[in-house]
């Protein structure tokens, strides 16, 4: 068979496939259907909860993170929390966390109230970072060694879609609940700062 002969068969056949390739592309297409405005609201729901949990944990790694309280837990059994944000916070910051709490404990008839600050202060021994599960959202464990106690303890960070919350494991039930910063853009006020005096105080409650 000559050599022009071939190219023929050749070119006549490449004719042949291509329709049937377009046909297969053309019904490929027509099966996947546009998302719809619910499908393309999960999806933006989903994108942005993952960036904000990479976020979450690139600042903690960073050891620049903070949690300002939202007041979600004013009233609850654990003490009135009439203030929150600027000095009712979860820090991390180089290797110190910080939980922090200024609340108000009832005197007599409830009308009177002591102020009562919390304070709790450790150097971080482990960071360990927790998928989400079926029951549990994602979780980054933060192991520390109480300053003054000396005690091992360990606060989890849970990351919710409309809040990020840091709970204190250790029977104490303190919780630290709202929006996630930056420690220079959370600007909060750390009481008792180069001073362990309250510390102690809470240590002694506790």
């Amino acid at each position: 068979m000559h050599i022009r002969t071939v190219v023929i068969l050749m070119l006549f056949t490449m004719s042949l496939s291509v329709p049937a390739l377009y046909g297969q592309k053309t019904e490929k297409a027509k099966s996947e259907k546009p998302l719809s405005k619910k499908e393309k609201r999960r999806l933006a729901k989903a994108k942005k909860l993952e960036d904000k949990i990479q976020d979450v944990i690139a600042k903690v790694e960073a050891r620049d993170f903070v949690i300002k309280d939202d007041g979600v837990s004013s009233g609850s059994s654990s003490g009135l929390y009439p203030q929150s944000g600027l000095v009712n916070f979860f820090r991390i910051k180089d290797d110190t966390v910080t939980f922090q709490r200024l609340g108000a404990k009832p005197l007599g008839t409830g009308i009177q109230e002591e102020e009562v600050i919390n304070k709790f202060q450790g150097i971080i021994r482990s960071v360990q970072v927790v998928e989400a599960n079926a029951t549990t959202p994602p979780r980054i464990v933060i192991s520390y060694q109480d300053r003054i106690t000396q005690d091992y303890r360990r606060t989890v960070i849970f990351i919710f879609p409309s809040r990020v919350e840091a709970r204190r494991e250790d029977g104490t039930g303190l919780v630290i609940r709202g929006k996630h910063y930056s420690i220079a853009k959370a600007r909060v006020r750390e009481l008792g700062i180069n001073s362990d005096r309250i510390l102690v105080e809470t240590a002694q409650r506790y």
